[in-house]
């Protein structure tokens, strides 16, 4: 017979394992993304009308995270209004674009990639310690692109619980990698990066946090159960009414 930590412990290490197969073929097409940023870029260079910079300066605005999280509780109250399921998924988006950002940030941070506009040389610089301020928060955390992990992390979410809904709102995150480019301030790979990260975020939140969520509540604040998590099938969230 197993404890309760060594049971929790072999269900980690089965999750580990059927990730790294996936993990290490992501790793391999971020690498194989470099060699897109020189060919991106110069296909970019002299194509910035007016017009579409202010767009792509919309679409970054309205696909950062406080634009997402408010766009998601205004439709998450309307829609509860009418079914309590939608304000439980609107929670469970925000939540995946959460972790999202803050791995990205985390990343981004680390390993301190110049941005293509940088002051600063281009090439990785690691973390932000005693370099300049200015330089640091703006022009050496580039990758990955934050913008994108966030959105793709939200939308994906959808995808995942309501794949004939979120179907149609899959190209908003390609949109915020696409102005982020325009815009000048990521490269290819950062994008690309972005895009990986912020799906692998929304599936391990679906498939691996959800269904363990009264583990964590219960380790943290002491908040009431959602019961709406207790019950799983298989690997697809089943939500409770």
């Amino acid at each position: 017979m197993f404890s309760s930590e060594q049971l929790s412990a072999r269900n980690w290490a089965t999750v580990f394992r059927r990730w790294l197969p996936w993990l290490l073929l992501g790793a391999a097409l971020v690498a194989l993304s470099f060699l897109g940023d020189p060919v991106v870029s110069g296909w970019l260079e002299g194509r910035h009308p007016k017009h579409l910079r202010l767009a792509a300066r919309f679409i970054s605005k309205v696909g950062d995270w406080p634009a997402l999280v408010i766009g998601a509780v205004v439709v998450g109250a309307l829609g509860a209004a009418l079914h309590r399921r939608c304000w439980r998924i609107v929670c469970m988006m925000v939540l995946a674009a959460s972790l999202a950002g803050i791995t990205a940030n985390i990343f981004r941070f680390s390993t301190g990639r110049a941005r293509p506009h940088a002051d600063a040389a281009q090439g990785w610089h690691g973390p932000p310690i005693g370099k300049n301020f200015r330089i640091a928060k703006h022009g050496i955390n580039s990758f990955p692109s934050a913008h994108t992990t966030t959105a793709m992390g939200f939308f994906a979410t959808l995808l995942i619980l309501v794949p004939k809904v979120g179907i149609w709102f899959l190209p908003a995150p390609l949109l915020v990698g696409v102005s982020r480019l325009y815009l000048g301030v990521h490269h290819f790979s950062d994008v690309f990066a972005g895009l990986l990260l912020g799906t692998a975020v929304a599936i391990f939140t679906c498939r691996v946090l959800a269904p363990r969520w009264p583990d964590f509540l219960r380790w943290g604040s002491g908040l009431p159960l959602p019961h709406f998590l207790m019950r799983h099938k298989g690997t697809r969230i089943r939500f409770l009414g």
